[in-house]
């Protein structure tokens, strides 16, 4: 079962599930514990300040998931993933 399945998927809008912070590394991509690679692959959506480069860093590891933008100008939309 997905990390942020809902609970109780009875088509309500509101979904519960697990908030997860990964710190990813500023120089070497490869500089990340399989722990944090492990959670970034079962995360139904990853929510990144800059897309590009957390875009390039999934990637170099082979990871896909639903990257999204989330920073100071889109926050008051994005605190509840309105995609």
């Amino acid at each position: 079962m997905p990390l942020n399945s809902p609970i109780n998927d009875s088509g309500k809008k509101n979904r519960e599930g697990n908030l997860y912070i990964v710190a990813t590394p500023i120089g070497n991509r490869d500089d990340i514990t399989i722990r944090a690679l492990n959670i970034l692959e079962q995360a139904d959506t990853i929510a990144a300040e800059d897309t590009r480069h957390t875009g390039r860093f999934l990637s170099h590891h082979k990871i896909k998931g639903n990257l999204v933008s989330y920073h100071e100008h889109n926050e008051k939309c994005r605190h509840t993933f309105c995609i």
